[in-house]
């Protein structure tokens, strides 16, 4: 897939997606990098209000419920991928969380049906429902330690609960909106 290819895909996520995504969420802030290129190539977010196992020093986790901060990166193959390296290279925690998806440096596993030019609402939603631990592979996980006590307190990890990342189901307004734009020649 061609650079411009790339490029428009990126403008169509930072305007139609991202001003979706933005009106549609309570809890989610987010906003492009503005270091990242234009069209960004990182955007940066902040879940408010998630609920989250978060490690101590003495190697214990226990439950917080304050904001989690993240970025996402759309790489040059965020397209086109096919080696399946896409899933570890695209979403980052920016705070000490402990989750079996989560490895050193906060990198997100976004698991194998992850898959290249996912939309931003979907995108969004999944690495939502990891962080809030509604979503984990604990049989083959990036993190043995967090997978280990997610095991060990599994009952305390069900019940996390974290506000609904939408208002309204937003995914299909997305495509509606986009398909709209486009209809009216709109990019």
């Amino acid at each position: 897939m061609s650079d411009d290819v790339m490029q428009v895909f990126r403008r169509r996520m930072m305007s139609v997606e991202l001003q979706a995504v933005r009106s549609e969420s309570d809890i989610l802030r987010l906003s492009p990098d503005p270091t990242s290129g234009s069209p960004p190539r990182v955007l940066l977010g902040i879940f408010r209000e998630l609920q989250y196992m978060e490690p101590r020093p003495d190697g214990a986790v226990h439950a917080v419920q304050r904001p989690l901060p993240f970025s996402l990166q759309l790489p040059a193959d965020y397209c086109n991928c096919t080696d399946g390296s896409l899933q570890m290279r695209v979403a980052r925690i920016l705070t000490p969380i402990a989750h079996p998806n989560v490895g050193p440096g906060g990198i997100v596993c976004l698991g194998p049906r992850f898959r290249p030019a996912t939309r931003l609402a979907p995108l969004l939603e999944h690495l939502h429902r990891i962080c809030s631990s509604n979503l984990f592979a604990a049989e083959s996980p990036l993190n043995p330690y967090a997978a280990e006590l997610y095991r060990r307190h599994a009952e305390a990890i069900k019940g996390l609960h974290s506000a609904p990342l939408w208002k309204r189901p937003v995914v299909d307004r997305v495509r509606i909106v986009s398909a709209e734009g486009e209809r009216r020649g709109e990019r």
